[in-house]
């Protein structure tokens, strides 16, 4: 059995949605800046460096929530080093870290609060490797796909995201991960 990969199994998971949940009953500032209740500043701040360093013999559900926080940070940013740095060989991380490092490159962002990582449970291993399931709330995010694109607005969305670790040492790293029905 194989995870479900989408673009981004977590906060991308609203992208993907975008034609379905796509909304213009709130459009966008006519800058296309965020709002200022929407602004990521307002909300979150960027973890320091003690922060996103792992603790010594760091738990599963540890690893899981700072990787998400990681790719929070990627998000919003378009620097994807941290993400990529604590992801290990994880070819679908890859994947989202060079789309959005892409949606940065041409001109384009992505604003929201980030992501909310509720209850998770191990739920499994997939060809060896443990896996958990996590509730995520993705908070209602705008995406410019590129300078000139227009603004899309995807609204908040609740999933499950599982994702597929495997420990080495101390640490983890992802193999795999999506989003289970």
């Amino acid at each position: 059995m194989r995870v479900r990969r989408t673009l981004a199994a977590v906060s991308l998971a609203a992208l993907l949605a975008a034609t379905a949940s796509c909304s213009t009953d709130d459009p966008p500032d006519p800058d296309g800046s965020p709002r200022a209740s929407e602004s990521p500043s307002a909300t979150t701040t960027s973890p320091s460096p003690t922060e996103t360093d792992p603790p010594q013999r760091e738990s599963a559900k540890a690893f899981i929530r700072r990787w998400q926080s990681a790719a929070d940070e990627m998000q919003r940013s378009g620097h994807s080093d941290e993400f990529l740095r604590i992801s290990g060989d994880c070819a679908g991380c890859r994947d989202f870290a060079q789309t959005i490092t892409g949606i940065y490159e041409a001109g384009g962002w992505i604003r929201f609060a980030g992501t909310h990582v509720g209850r998770i449970t191990r739920s499994g291993t997939i060809e060896g490797d443990p896996h958990w399931d996590a509730a995520v709330r993705v908070s209602t995010t705008r995406v410019k796909d590129d300078a000139a694109a227009e603004v899309r607005r995807i609204d908040p969305t609740d999933l499950t995201m599982r994702v597929v670790l495997n420990q080495q040492g101390d640490t983890w790293h992802v193999v795999d991960y999506g989003t289970v029905d």
